[in-house]
């Protein structure tokens, strides 16, 4: 049973996808910080912060969700809402989690199935990275208030 040059083709492919995912990972961690959602006081938006805030105001209003547009004074209770029980969690919720080289790690959840949270989250280049992770990983959840289209703000 010698190594095919299928076999050999398809390990180098692993190996590749199995770094490339490492680099990411490892580069992920240094722009997804600083993410305060303080309970009182005010903030003025800037989306070239440089921060991860941009991405999920962009993702949330994409998907209908109301956000503070550039420039804009608010207070984040008017955008986003602390989640208490990570039992409610649901799509477009955003999480903290803490990976497993120890990271604090920004995400967005994608889908839910009992005990595990597919999420994703933004790499430099303007890429995502889809990864699942164990609900017990969470440490902070948030989400965002009401979308454009509800009565109530």
């Amino acid at each position: 049973m010698g190594l095919t040059t299928e076999r050999l083709m398809s390990m180098i492919k692993k190996a590749i996808i199995a770094v490339s995912i490492s680099v990411l990972s490892a580069h992920a961690a240094e722009i997804v910080q600083h993410v305060p959602f303080p309970e009182r006081g005010t903030v003025t938006y800037n989306e070239n912060s440089g921060t991860i805030l941009p991405w999920f105001f962009a993702r949330w209003e994409a998907d209908g969700y109301a956000v503070p547009q550039d420039g804009e004074t608010f207070q984040w209770s008017q955008y986003v809402r602390n989640i208490a029980d990570f039992t409610e969690l649901q799509p477009d919720d955003g999480v903290r989690y803490q990976d497993k080289l120890k990271h604090l790690v920004y995400a967005l959840v994608v889908f839910i199935d009992k005990g595990t949270v597919e999420v994703e989250e933004p790499v430099p280049g303007g890429l995502v990275l889809m990864q699942a992770i164990d609900k017990t990983q969470i440490q902070t959840a948030f989400r965002p208030v009401h979308k454009l289209t509800d009565k109530t703000s």
